[in-house]
């Protein structure tokens, strides 16, 4: 079982699927990640549906797919870094018609083997597209956390909602001090991190590791 950063977003809205994905690719764009699959010819990429192949293929299969209602769609955005690496993002409907997930994943594979300041700069690349997202979607709420084979880690993140309504910060790795990190967004929006956050290791096990420098905070 791989470590899986997970952020979602609960929006509560009569507006089905489609709607939201221009934003998504809007917000993406925004922090350099697209739909193009590294090293493959443009404006091929990666994505996967219920109800129909997956696999690598042209924007424009996706596109067909997502405005036809296809079913838990989920597609894949890279980052155009050196070594680049994708985010995975969802949008989808429970029983209830007037509530949207947005979800996006994240490998902790991407980050086992790299040095504190380049796990450190690629998890702040990660926040911020959630940022984005979040100021973007507006959603009522949303929670940053781990699953690795069955274990869902404290919320690294909290979107909307302070650390009393989440699991903020509550975990039994989460063993040395920790700060409370509050970030007011320009829309007057309100970000809850604690610092350090957790991280996986190479080999096992799970590491701290803090995103931002103290004046930055």
């Amino acid at each position: 079982m791989s470590h899986t950063l997970h952020c979602d977003f609960v929006v509560r809205s009569p507006r089905g699927p489609i709607y939201w994905w221009p934003l998504i690719f809007e917000s993406m764009w925004r922090h350099s990640f697209q739909f193009s699959h590294p090293g493959l010819p443009k404006g091929t990429g990666y994505y996967f549906s219920m109800d129909d192949p997956s696999g690598l293929v042209p924007f424009n299969i996706v596109w067909d797919e997502i405005y036809t209602g296809g079913r838990n769609v989920i597609v894949s955005f890279w980052s155009q870094e050196r070594d680049p690496f994708p985010l995975d993002v969802q949008v989808y409907q429970g029983n209830d018609q007037k509530i949207i997930n947005i979800h996006f994943t994240f490998e902790g594979a991407e980050v086992m083997g790299l040095s504190n300041q380049e796990a450190k700069e690629r998890l702040r690349i990660v926040f911020e597209v959630a940022k984005t997202l979040y100021q973007t979607c507006q959603p009522s709420s949303g929670e940053m956390y781990w699953l690795y084979s069955g274990y869902r880690s404290a919320s690294l993140a909290s979107f909307g909602m302070g650390p009393e309504k989440s699991s903020l910060g509550h975990s039994s790795l989460e063993a040395q001090e920790k700060k409370l990190v509050t970030q007011v967004l320009p829309n007057g929006s309100t970000v809850y991190l604690f610092e350090p956050v957790l991280i996986p290791k190479r080999g096992g096990g799970w590491d701290f590791i803090s995103l931002f420098d103290e004046e930055k905070r």
